[in-house]
C-alpha cells in the first residue's frame, strides 16, 4: 500500500512540476518574455541606453559587491527573441553573438529590485564599453 502511494505521489509531481531551472516569464506588456523575480515589487527603468560593441558587463549591489547569480537578459523588441546569461562569482556576464541593433534589457535577482533599459550594440561603440549596473535592494 505504501509503495503504491509513493508511486502515485511521484507520478503526480512529475506531471505537474515545472522543469528544473524553469522560470516564470511575463506573458505580455513591456516586459514580455523576461523572467519574473519572486517577489518582484519594483522595477527600476534607466533612462540612458548603454552603447556597446559586445553585450558584457558587471552587476553589483549598492555596496559595490558583485552579485553572482543575477539573470541578465536582452530582448529583440521586433522579434520578441530573448537571450540571457547569469552573472559569475565576480558579477560578470557576457551574451555572445548578438547582432548590431537596439535591444531592451532586464537584470533580475531575487531580493533585489529589477533594472530595465535599452542597449545599443554598434561597431562604433568604444572597445572598452561595458554595461555596469547596480541593483537596489528589494522592497
Amino acid at each position: 500500500m505504501r509503495g503504491r502511494f509513493l508511486f502515485v505521489l511521484i507520478f503526480f509531481l512529475a506531471c505537474h512540476a515545472k522543469p528544473l531551472g524553469a522560470q516564470d516569464r511575463f506573458d505580455s506588456g513591456p516586459y514580455k518574455g523576461f523572467r519574473i523575480a519572486h517577489p518582484e515589487s519594483t522595477i527600476v527603468e534607466l533612462e540612458q541606453p548603454f552603447r556597446v560593441r559586445v553585450v558584457r558587463g558587471v552587476v553589483r549591489d549598492p555596496s559595490g559587491s558583485p552579485l553572482p547569480g543575477t539573470a541578465f537578459e536582452i530582448r529583440d523588441d521586433s522579434s520578441g527573441k530573448v537571450w540571457g546569461a547569469v552573472t559569475d562569482k565576480h558579477g560578470h556576464f557576457t551574451i555572445s553573438a548578438v547582432s548590431h541593433g537596439t535591444f531592451s534589457f532586464k537584470a533580475t535577482r531575487d531580493g533585489f529590485q529589477s533594472v530595465i533599459g535599452k542597449i545599443t550594440v554598434s561597431a562604433r561603440a568604444s572597445r572598452k564599453s561595458r554595461i555596469r549596473l547596480i541593483l537596489p535592494l528589494g522592497v
